[in-house]
């Protein structure tokens, strides 16, 4: 595999935290130098809303400046609130002619005027008469914001990537990609569950099912604070055990009741997913998946992995890019501490890495 020489910053400003990972690229491969991590604020950003830019560019300039060796090669991400992805067949026309068709072919799509809309795409498949494109699409409203966080940090984006490419990126970059496969992220205010191959992206959606969840079950069942029921939540262990009543109609003051509140929640989140794996199943019968994949800021919370492998009846597996990627031993530690919260910000810059390959 031949790497060109590049380094990049990669930055994730999420609900919870805002994550920064500095990338170095050279003939040896890919090198992680330095990583921060930073809890913003509850409330700044909120389900992808931003209710306080100069909190959070402060945030994040606080952030940047407590790392080395910054890039001017900036990557983000927007959040995956309100993003549109979807396949697209036109004909076969000349390529300063596809952009303006696919404009006006989304915009049957969107619940809002295609003007109010961002969107890229790229080509999927091409026929004797026809070209297949993914088409991704976002409010031009919530690009522009999540782009002035930076510039109150005195950054700019070079490449603005989706979170659902990130995550299969990784996949990618690791030769875990030979087929369709699903990974479910699990956020603070909800979850992510993609599925796609090298190719596309096949079906990303978002449930509002996440790590608040369990917090407020926390808040309500203990009479705690948020930042209590925060750091207390992964210390809990799930007791994945008591789905054969199925019962949740218990007395809301029974201890027992707080187990069914956290597995309730496991329950939706399950069903959502094996939703979306039906939904794509009867759109196309012979796409296969070999594995489900867990990310995500919500997925450390104990006992969750295994409680969603209970109701799935699958093994789900941590998503790492760990193995093939140098770091020091310093940067190690905290990077495998926190790992799932960094995916998308190190999936931003495989993605960049391999798309400079090509």
């Amino acid at each position: 595999m031949f790497f060109k020489k590049k380094k990049f910053t990669c930055i994730d400003i999420g609900n919870h935290s805002i994550k920064v990972v500095n990338l170095k690229v050279d003939g040896a491969g890919l090198r992680l130098n330095d990583l921060a991590i930073k809890k913003i604020p509850n409330g700044i950003v909120k389900n992808g809303v931003i209710n306080d830019y100069a909190i959070a560019g402060a945030e994040l300039k606080d952030l940047i400046n407590s790392m080395e060796n910054i890039s001017k090669n900036i990557i983000t991400t927007i959040p995956n609130k309100d993003l549109l992805i979807r396949e697209i067949e036109i004909p076969i026309m000349k390529d300063n002619e596809v952009k303006e068709s696919l404009k006006w072919e989304i915009n049957d799509e969107l619940p809002y005027d295609v003007e109010n809309a961002v969107f890229d795409y790229v080509l999927v498949n091409k026929s004797k008469d026809k070209f297949r494109f993914m088409v991704i699409v976002a409010k031009k409203n919530i690009f522009k914001n999540y782009l002035s966080i930076l510039e109150k940090a005195n950054l700019k984006a070079k490449v603005v990537n989706i979170q659902p490419m990130a995550l299969l990126s990784i996949l990618e970059y690791n030769n875990k990609l030979n087929n369709s496969e699903i990974i479910v992220d699990v956020g603070s205010f909800s979850s992510q569950i993609t599925i796609g191959n090298k190719n596309e992206i096949v079906l990303s959606r978002t449930v509002d099912i996440g790590g608040i969840n369990f917090t407020k079950i926390l808040m309500d069942n203990n009479n705690l604070e948020y930042k209590a029921a925060e750091n207390e939540k992964y210390n809990l262990k799930l007791d994945t055990e008591l789905s054969a009543s199925n019962n949740y109609n218990l007395n809301l003051d029974a201890g027992i009741n707080f187990n069914y509140k956290f597995e309730a929640s496991v329950n939706n989140l399950a069903s959502e997913i094996n939703r979306s794996i039906e939904f794509v199943q009867m759109k196309n019968k012979k796409l296969e998946f070999d594995k489900i994949y867990i990310t995500g800021g919500g997925s450390k919370l104990s006992g969750l992995k295994d409680a969603l492998e209970k109701k799935l009846s699958q093994k789900l597996i941590t998503l790492s890019s760990y193995k093939k990627i140098k770091m020091n031993s310093k940067i190690e530690e905290q990077f495998r501490k926190n790992e799932p919260e960094f995916a998308v910000a190190v999936g931003l810059g495989l993605s960049e890495v391999m798309a400079d390959e090509d």
